[in-house]
């Protein structure tokens, strides 16, 4: 065994029991406060950690002084995760930044409101499965784009209703093609294909009229949400002063006797 290196310490959370709780384990550099249960030297814990010289709290203040974040670091890198309230009246904020994946398990309903406007961007790929029944409604108008293909295929009918208009418009060639049958129907008249031929309504006017026109497309392309702007705090190491100082013996030892929980650095 090492015998240069203290026992273990436990370190105090703000709420635990038997296989749940919150838990923080402090990393090597950080400055915590140390605790002696009943006086005993051989029973410290840690019971919290401050910033000081070195180490520099993840806010800029006092201008973000109406800010309450819990930012963690990344293990031999520089990225973090945060959860951050700003509770500044009129830009109250909940931001979530995640460093590398970010995975929700909701075991039953999960259900969500936005009151105003929501922009989503996925920059790679987004697959969506829905193991029974998908319903999307808009009260509004409704766009769909692709710069390449779009797909749709069902196994069983497909029906598209509308109350006014359908126009279908391709730049080079349009094909509809049906295995058994085929019939248009409109203001009384038909013309129906099937193995038995081509059937028609009573009157046919052939080199005569003219086509209609369709409405045209006359959707939107979503807008690109805003990305939060991340602002580490600016530090300059000498800007406080360094209270990480050779820890006192003597001290340490009062501390133990008298169950202080503060130790003073720098003493003799």
């Amino acid at each position: 065994p090492d015998h240069s290196a203290s026992c273990w310490v436990r370190v105090a959370h703000g709420w635990n029991g038997d296989g749940f709780g919150f838990m923080s384990i402090p990393r090597i550099g950080q400055e915590v406060i140390i605790s002696y249960l009943n006086g005993d030297i051989d029973c410290p814990i840690i019971t919290g950690c401050t910033y000081n010289g070195r180490n520099s709290p993840p806010l800029t203040l006092p201008v973000e002084k109406t800010r309450t974040t819990f930012r963690t670091k990344t293990h031999k890198g520089e990225g973090f995760n945060e959860l951050r309230f700003e509770d500044k009246t009129g830009q109250e904020e909940v931001y979530i930044h995640a460093q590398h994946d970010m995975n929700v398990h909701v075991k039953n309903n999960k259900s969500e409101i936005t009151e105003n406007n929501r922009v989503d961007r996925v920059k790679n790929d987004k697959h969506l499965m829905v193991d029974n029944e998908l319903r999307i409604q808009s009260i509004n108008s409704t766009s769909l784009t692709s710069n390449t293909d779009i797909h749709v295929k069902t196994d069983n009918s497909f029906y598209l209703l509308s109350n006014d208009e359908i126009h279908l418009k391709s730049g080079q060639k349009l094909v509809i093609e049906a295995g058994a049958e085929l019939s248009f129907q409109a203001a009384g008249h038909f013309i129906r294909i099937d193995a038995g031929g081509i059937t028609s309504s009573s009157m046919v006017n052939l080199g005569s009229g003219s086509p209609l026109t369709g409405g045209g497309w006359q959707g939107k392309y979503p807008d690109v949400p805003d990305m939060p702007e991340t602002v580490l705090p600016k530090h300059e190491p000498n800007s406080e002063p360094d209270i990480t100082k050779k820890l006192c013996l003597r001290c340490l030892l009062n501390a133990a006797e008298s169950g202080q929980a503060i130790i003073i650095r720098g003493e003799d």
